[in-house]
């Protein structure tokens, strides 16, 4: 339930960061990313702020969350901008707000389960040495 919490603030943080022109995000940015793309970027973000929330108190997170956004606009070969247009551009729509809402929390959805999967199936095999 935090998880949807958190992308709903993320993608909310985008809709109202650009909702003041609304000429403007109407407008297709020039080289625009696919829907798809805009999504593996979302997953990358949510990704991204639970790396550094996560990370230990001695860590400077301001300078740990640049680090890996920098990466993130590599990845994409992006920058800044061009990120937060693509984002806002399809996030203007409520229809295609809704669908990239519903296809990041299902991909973190699935990816959670492989991981809980993924450590049930250590936890059985380090029982099982246990055991032998």
């Amino acid at each position: 339930m935090n998880r949807k919490i958190y992308i709903i603030s993320i993608l909310a943080f985008f809709m109202l960061f650009f909702s003041c022109n609304k000429k403007q995000l109407r407008e297709k940015p020039p080289h625009l990313v696919s829907q798809e793309t805009v999504k593996n970027m979302l997953i990358d973000v949510y990704m991204i702020e639970s790396m550094v929330n996560a990370a230990p108190l001695e860590v400077d997170k301001k300078e740990y969350a640049n680090s890996l956004y920098n990466e993130l606009l590599k990845k994409y070969n992006v920058d800044k901008e061009q990120l937060n247009s693509f984002v806002a551009y399809y996030l203007s729509n409520k229809e295609d707000a809704d669908e990239v809402f519903q296809a990041v929390n299902d991909r973190l959805d699935a990816m959670k389960i492989e991981i809980d999967n993924e450590e049930h199936a250590e936890k059985l095999i380090d029982s099982i040495e246990i055991v032998l």
